[in-house]
């Protein structure tokens, strides 16, 4: 598959379509039904995605504080929320 360079609704730059709908949480399955069902771009990424039965509603990771140290946090204001990339570091 090639990556090409693309943008979201806000102007963000991304080296792939996969690395956008990822930043947003979105799985390619979803991302790409969507998109087939003729969503705008805005709509796909900023509609959450409802849990599927038998999946927790919580995408959190289960990092535990004692073996990871956050090393930086950006907060990205979108239409109707915000979100919220925090990187952690082992050690």
């Amino acid at each position: 598959m090639t990556k090409i360079a693309t943008k979201d609704h806000t102007g963000r730059y991304f080296s792939s379509v996969e690395q956008m709908f990822t930043f947003y949480g979105l799985s390619r399955k979803v991302f790409y039904k969507r998109k087939q069902q003729g969503w705008t771009l805005q709509q796909i990424l900023t509609t959450p995605h409802r849990a599927i039965r038998g999946r927790p509603k919580s995408t959190k990771s289960t990092i535990k504080e004692k073996d990871y140290r956050e090393i930086s946090e950006f907060s990205y204001e979108l239409t109707g929320g915000h979100v919220t990339v925090r990187e952690y570091q082992q050690g």
